[in-house]
């Protein structure tokens, strides 16, 4: 096969891993534990050796019924 470059590439992957646990909070009520409760659902879904070469984390919100309907609307 052939042999890729990825020394200037930004990789962007998502996951599901604590979705269930924010879920359980409110908007503008999770505080501090949200963040805490997803990086805990990371370290238990991935290994120390694959979390390691990642340089950042981010965790979005979800998408409200509005806007997946936009989103249901272009297709």
């Amino acid at each position: 096969g052939k042999k890729i470059d990825f020394r200037n590439v930004i990789m962007i992957m998502t996951t599901n891993a604590g979705a269930s646990d924010a879920a359980r909070f409110a908007i503008g009520f999770a505080g501090g534990k949200k963040s805490d409760e997803t990086d805990q659902a990371i370290k238990r879904m991935f290994t120390p050796e694959f979390r390691n070469r990642l340089d950042a984390t981010v965790m979005f919100g979800g998408l409200t019924p509005e806007i997946i309907d936009r989103v249901v609307e272009k297709f």
